[in-house]
């Protein structure tokens, strides 16, 4: 990876499937994801061990609670389901490539400033799921889930292709709006995890993000 080059973030995978689309062949599901494209960085200052290990802490508690069925509301939209299973992403890397399995492709990078920090994506359904991670000290940290297929809705029933006025009818207003080149993007942020989806110029879901905060408070972004 060149001087300064973005590592997994989680708006260039959901730029890069909103505008390249799914439903890609295998060859197609990475052409032109150079992250050198993207207009945005990540510097390599890695988050004090003690604050990690309680951000780690508290997703893991998270976690538990999901698998035991005692979530709250807010917990339970960090899930969607897929083939039957329920993939969170406040569940650790292995436990979603496990539930997801084989990829059809992936993407490996590491940064030449940092030997120690690096990027890894996994495609799955023809690129309509896209799973990042950033490797640190040589462990995967899953960083964000990335959807665009309208048979694979959040637990509110929003989907690619869902209007925003939909997406308020069932997330109330967002946390956060901005905008990426062409692109609206509206933010809905819980304890450890964000909901990101970018609009398209008729106001529709192009792509469903779910963010890990803990892995993002890793580092610092530029």
């Amino acid at each position: 990876m060149k001087s300064r080059k973005t590592v997994a973030i989680l708006m260039a995978s959901a730029m890069m499937l909103a505008l390249m689309g799914c439903g890609s062949s295998e060859g197609e599901a990475t052409e032109g994801a150079d992250l050198n494209e993207v207009n945005v960085g990540i510097s390599v200052d890695v988050m004090a061990p003690e604050s990690e290990a309680d951000s780690i802490t508290d997703a893991s508690t998270d976690a538990s609670e999901a698998a035991s069925g005692t979530t709250s509301a807010a917990t339970s939209d960090s899930s969607f389901s897929y083939k039957g299973k329920d993939i969170s992403i406040l569940d650790d890397t292995q436990t979603v490539i496990d539930a997801l399995g084989t990829p059809d492709d992936t993407y490996e990078d590491s940064d030449d400033d940092n030997p120690n920090l690096g990027e890894k994506r996994y495609y799955y359904h023809l690129a309509c799921i896209e799973v990042s991670t950033l490797v640190i000290d040589g462990k995967e940290n899953l960083l964000s889930i990335t959807i665009k297929d309208p048979e694979i809705p959040t637990p509110k029933g929003i989907k690619f292709g869902s209007s925003k006025d939909d997406v308020i009818a069932a997330y109330g207003e967002p946390t956060k709006e901005s905008e990426s080149g062409d692109h609206k993007i509206i933010e809905y942020e819980f304890d450890n995890y964000k909901i990101i989806l970018p609009l398209s110029d008729k106001d529709t879901v192009d792509a469903i993000t779910y963010e890990n905060s803990t892995t993002h408070n890793m580092v610092s972004w530029s």
